[in-house]
């Protein structure tokens, strides 16, 4: 390609799969799918991709059992506080949550809005 994609989306996907094949917890493959997201972000940032957009939970997937959907907050939550500010610089890029915070954790949304 001549020049990067303005706008790139990313869906994580396989990570129960990838628990299971390696003998890891949910939340381990959780925590490391959201770094994973994160390198690729920087790579996108590198290449000067202008937007991102992480599709992280459908409504579908709130319908999981309970361990699952806490190894998914526990690891959206790490991403929010820790990953994203200690990686991307706050005045240079900008972040965006969509859909209903009230279905969600009050320490995921409390993340999201300190972005």
């Amino acid at each position: 390609m001549e020049r990067s994609p303005a706008h790139v989306g990313l869906i994580p996907d396989g990570l129960r799969r990838w628990a299971r094949a390696n003998g890891a917890t949910l939340t381990d493959a959780y925590l490391r799918g959201s770094e994973k997201v994160t390198e690729i972000l920087l790579t996108l940032q590198r290449n000067e991709v202008q937007t991102a957009s992480v599709y992280n939970l459908s409504r579908a997937n709130l319908g999981r059992p309970d361990e699952q959907l806490e190894a998914v907050y526990a690891a959206s939550t790490y991403f929010l506080s820790t990953l994203i500010p200690a990686n991307f610089d706050a005045a240079t890029c900008g972040f965006r949550m969509h859909g209903d915070r009230d279905l969600l954790p009050a320490d995921f949304v409390a993340a999201a809005e300190q972005l």
